[in-house]
């Protein structure tokens, strides 16, 4: 009986016991469950903020490489210097300029930002320098001769050794003149050719020596002028070597003067003002006495054949003992027009010297015109444009200026200036003076004032002032601090961008 009871007892506890396993195992209402759900709510927020931290760095990031790129947070990658003063104009983007920098004085060619793209160190001395042109200028230093492109990059290089010296006579749009002495104990020679951008030889050699290159119109030159015959000719040869770049031609040309009335001077001198109608002065001394000239023009230099006839033509007149007939201004001509005035050539009582006659290049007079009597006429500049600049002397005896048109009438009433050089030019009526710019109007704009009102595609010049043109391609050299700015001012450009 006893041991019946305890079986049952035992099988009772048994039953409880696996009662309550079963409960614990429910899915529904187990512990486990609840744990499970937690953590995958964790494993979400984490997910979240990790992304949004992800972002947050990203941002900051995107924001550190904007800085980065901000000026002035960080270091910059030139360093900059005073220019002291300009020495060329802009010419296609370029121009060149002096700094003091590194213990050095510098020549520096820099681009409209300022930015230098070659140098070179005055200490070792330099001769002469070109603006670009065509894309290609040169340095002339005490040892070499450097050519380089618009970026400053060296495309040629002419060194000078004991016995062998370069020298550059010329240059035009991207070819250069050079001449090359030889001096050693065996030789002493030079010769003259052309030389492109890179340093090739585009003519031959010319021998004579002591010759110098001179410009007859735009795109031709020549050089000679030499007496190259024996004292046994019955003429004196005169050789002149002609280079047409616009014709892509180069031809000698002679000329035979008869010794009977000519000894050793036969010589053209070339005619340099912008915008000319092309005209060349030949000088002709003669035996008989006196000096004798006469003038070329454009079409008579050519051809060699056209050139020749000309130099014969003025041989057989100036032998006869007269000249052409054709006047200094006359070889100034532009536009078709040319201005006589009365204290400068004429000096018949029929001429007043506050007078002034406007002749066609057929010596047909078009107009004349008069300025108040006790005024006297200095000069008159060509036409360009459609108007000359006239100087004259007042009754108070000051120095004015006005400006004429192709009938003869003052454009404006005379303005009062300090003075001009006596190279001084104009263009379409804006004139340079030593304290500003003469306008078509009348006008005159000091150095410090907006200029926008002159035409961008305008060049002015004033050798008096800077070497070349004063204005270049929209921008002004001021002559009081030889710094460039732009016409209208907003641009300056006073300093020098070397790259670090």
């Amino acid at each position: 009986m006893k041991k019946r009871l305890a079986v049952i007892i035992l099988a009772a506890l048994m039953c409880f016991l696996c009662t309550g396993c079963g409960n614990s195992s429910d899915p529904g209402d187990s512990e486990p469950r609840r744990k499970d759900i937690i953590t995958t709510e964790d494993k979400g927020e984490k997910k979240d903020r990790e992304e949004k931290k992800e972002e947050k760095e990203e941002k900051q990031e995107g924001e550190a490489d904007s800085n980065a790129d901000m000026p002035g947070d960080t270091a910059p990658q030139f360093d900059e210097y005073d220019i002291r003063d300009a020495i060329t104009p802009f010419k296609e983007g370029r121009a060149w300029v002096r700094y003091f920098g590194n213990d050095q004085n510098c020549t520096a060619l820099i681009d409209t930002e300022g930015n230098q793209l070659f140098c070179v160190d005055q200490n070792i001395g330099y001769n002469n320098l070109s603006s670009l042109e065509n894309g290609a200028a040169y340095v002339k230093t005490r040892d070499e001769i450097v050519i380089i492109d618009r970026d400053g990059n060296e495309t040629a290089r002419l060194s000078n050794t004991d016995e062998k010296t370069y020298e550059v006579l010329a240059s035009y749009s991207g070819y250069f003149f050079i001449r090359e002495k030889v001096k050693n104990f065996s030789e002493n020679s030079e010769v003259i050719y052309i030389i492109d951008r890179k340093g090739n030889k585009v003519t031959e050699d010319i021998t004579e020596n002591n010759l110098n290159i001179e410009k007859l119109c735009e795109g031709v030159y020549f050089c000679g002028g030499l007496d190259i015959s024996t004292q046994n000719d019955k003429n004196a040869i005169y050789r002149y070597h002609v280079f047409n770049f616009l014709k892509g031609d180069y031809f000698d040309a002679e000329v035979n003067v008869p010794r009977e009335y000519s000894y050793d001077n036969f010589q053209i001198t070339p005619n340099n003002l912008k915008d000319s109608d092309g005209y060349a002065k030949v000088y002709y001394r003669s035996r008989s006495g006196g000096d004798f000239y006469d003038y070329l023009s454009i079409d008579d230099y050519s051809s060699k054949e056209s050139l020749e006839a000309a130099l014969s033509d003025i041989v057989g007149i100036n032998g006869r003992g007269s000249t052409h007939g054709m006047t200094s201004n006359k070889l100034n001509s532009r536009e078709g027009l040319y201005v006589e005035w009365g204290r400068n050539i004429f000096y018949s009582k029929e001429y007043k010297p506050n007078e002034y006659v406007i002749f066609d290049v057929s010596d047909n007079e078009v107009a004349r015109g008069e300025l108040p009597e006790g005024v006297t006429i200095q000069k008159i500049l060509p036409f360009s444009g459609g108007y000359a600049i006239v100087f004259m002397w007042g009754k108070d005896g000051n120095n004015y200026a006005t400006a004429i048109d192709k009938t003869g009438t003052l454009q404006y009433e005379p303005v009062r200036f300090d003075f001009y050089y006596e190279n001084v030019d104009h263009v379409k009526g804006y004139c340079v003076f030593y304290d500003g710019i003469l306008t078509p109007s009348g006008k005159v704009l000091k150095w410090s004032d907006d200029l926008s009102e002159i035409p961008a595609d305008i060049s002015l010049m004033n050798e008096g002032l800077v070497n070349g043109d004063i204005i270049s391609e929209g921008y002004v050299i001021e002559p009081s601090t030889g710094k460039i700015r732009s016409l209208d001012g907003s641009v300056v450009i006073d300093k020098v961008k070397v790259s670090k």
